[in-house]
């Protein structure tokens, strides 16, 4: 599907490929930030019970943090730029789920990762066996 598994470089492909598409380099970031915080957290409205994608009492409170430290102005008029061109993944710091701390400072809390890890290495090399 051409996606990553990190959602800060998805929006950036789907900038780059509404650019590419068109041949212009100016088309994208308006639509590419309105698919990830507009679109998306009004299809997922439709199949979760509280609202999300807000801070606000009885919403999912799914919250991260990162270590993300500009070198140009950050405000409410242009955090979407920073999101596009600045953020990645890899920069997440805390996480929280539905209230609940999962990863402080970049240490996984709630499951045994060296364990998963093990388990996914073996199970990979398992796959790679018939491919």
């Amino acid at each position: 599907d051409a996606y990553t598994h990190d959602m800060f470089e998805s929006v950036k492909v789907s900038k780059i490929l509404q650019s590419y598409r068109l041949s212009d380099p100016t088309v994208g970031f308006g639509q590419a930030l309105q698919l990830q915080f507009d679109n998306n957290p009004a299809i997922c409205a439709k199949h979760f019970k509280r609202p999300l994608g807000m801070l606000k009492p009885g919403a999912y409170a799914d919250i991260i943090t990162l270590d993300y430290a500009p070198f140009t102005p950050f405000g409410a008029n242009n955090w979407r730029g920073h999101i596009l061109f600045g953020c990645y993944g890899r920069m997440t710091n805390d996480v929280i789920i539905n209230g609940k701390v999962v990863m402080k400072d970049r240490a996984i809390l709630t499951v045994d990762v060296e364990k998963i890890n093990a388990r996914t290495e073996a199970r990979a090399a398992e796959v790679w066996k018939n491919l």
